[in-house]
């Protein structure tokens, strides 16, 4: 089970942590990094404050972008107002790997274009091989950038993964082999196979309600079939 601090910061106890915020004095999940005198975060993982101590009293180094390449693309535009598409890049494996977890997110942008242009997308599904599939609605100038730059053979900028994408985790995370419903509709539908995953893993008992929503197409029926 996740702690009460460990959902309060999705990055304590990985490789990003401690964050700049150690090094200011600020950190949301260790009250000696904050100054006080007594700990009292109840993280049950690798010490914060010692993980800082050993790096010489600085923060790690945050996440670094890498290059993709967009390996497939499908298009799933549905009778809404809106284009969408499904992508599969190819990506480092241990990126991919990290993505598995339910709530992973990743910020996207086309190759050539700086951090304004990052958009954060949601991982639909990942594999340990090294992909990883988002879906993208085309709704404004980033997602419009995306959608020019993003044929199949073409490269793109990934930086991830995040993890707090997806709230009410700690309720995952507490779900051993119960039944779950989960309900979804439109761009929602993204999040939704690696919870899936999630929850079958744990061998509980799944159902999935979902609607077109505002996109007008359901687009993970096939992806949810074959589980």
């Amino acid at each position: 089970m996740l702690s009460k601090t460990s959902l309060a910061c999705f990055d304590a106890g990985s490789d990003y942590c401690p964050c700049a915020l150690a090094s200011l004095g600020q950190c949301i999940s260790c009250s000696m990094l904050r100054g006080e005198i007594t700990c009292d975060c109840g993280w049950n993982g690798v010490c914060i404050f010692d993980e800082f101590l050993r790096n010489g009293k600085t923060h790690k180094p945050p996440r670094s972008e890498v290059t993709a390449i967009v390996e497939q693309r499908r298009d799933i535009s549905g009778t809404g107002k809106s284009n969408a598409f499904l992508a599969e890049l190819g990506v480092p494996a241990e990126l991919a790997r990290w993505c598995l977890f339910p709530g992973s997110f990743i910020m996207l942008r086309p190759e050539s274009t700086n951090e304004y242009f990052n958009v954060p997308l949601s991982v639909v599904e990942a594999s340990t091989d090294g992909r990883i599939e988002v879906a993208i609605e085309v709704i404004g100038p980033k997602t419009v950038a995306l959608e020019r730059a993003m044929g199949e053979g073409q490269k793109v900028i990934v930086k991830g993964p995040y993890w707090s994408g997806l709230q009410g985790l700690s309720e995952l995370a507490r779900l051993n082999s119960g039944k779950a419903l989960i309900v979804s509709k439109g761009m929602g539908q993204a999040t939704v196979p690696q919870i899936a995953k999630y929850i079958l893993r744990r061998e509980g008992n799944l159902k999935v309600l979902i609607g077109p929503g505002n996109l007008g197409k359901v687009f993970i029926d096939e992806k949810l079939t074959a589980l």
